[in-house]
């Protein structure tokens, strides 16, 4: 049974490291957000979906050894409980990562909903600049004729000020 719960420590603590990491790139992101750097933002957020895969994994690797602890899938609070059966010092060490857990989980809570703001606020800019663009395009509504042919005028454009010879 210690055993069981050394292994189960062992992933919380690489729980907490990833949900350490997730943080960091939630972060990097926000500063990506902020300074418009586009062309870095795919990788940034392919790393955070790599960290997210591996805390399911771990967080299944976790459900699967509290259920051979106790029979069912238990939660940290009962871990907490179930451990000071076994031993007081890991039953405050597993106590002590419960917080730690839910105070990274409340912080990636703030990030994530700060990153999406941020992201829709990019979304709303991007469509008014279109918007401007698209609104001052002069399309020469004399260049095709009835059947919607282009009419050749046999001219070429060069400038947006065509001079006459």
């Amino acid at each position: 049974m210690k055993n069981r719960f050394d292994m189960l420590e062992n992933n919380i603590n690489e729980e907490v490291t990833l949900y350490k990491e997730l943080e960091n790139l939630y972060k990097e992101k926000q500063e990506i957000l902020i300074n418009k750097k586009s062309e870095v933002l795919a990788d940034v957020d392919s790393r955070i979906l790599k960290v997210l895969e591996s805390i399911k994994s771990l967080v299944e690797k976790r459900q699967e050894i509290t259920a051979s602890i106790s029979g069912k899938v238990m939660t940290l609070s009962e871990v907490v409980d179930e451990s000071r059966k076994i031993d007081l010092r890991q039953s405050k060490r597993f106590d002590d990562k419960k917080d730690e857990i839910n105070t990274l989980v409340k912080t990636l809570i703030e990030l994530d909903a700060i990153n999406t703001e941020l992201t829709k606020h990019g979304i709303k800019v991007t469509n008014k600049i279109m918007q401007m663009i698209l609104n001052n395009i002069n399309i020469p509504t004399n260049a095709y004729d009835q059947k919607g042919k282009m009419v050749d005028k046999g001219e070429i454009n060069i400038s947006s000020i065509v001079e006459e010879v």
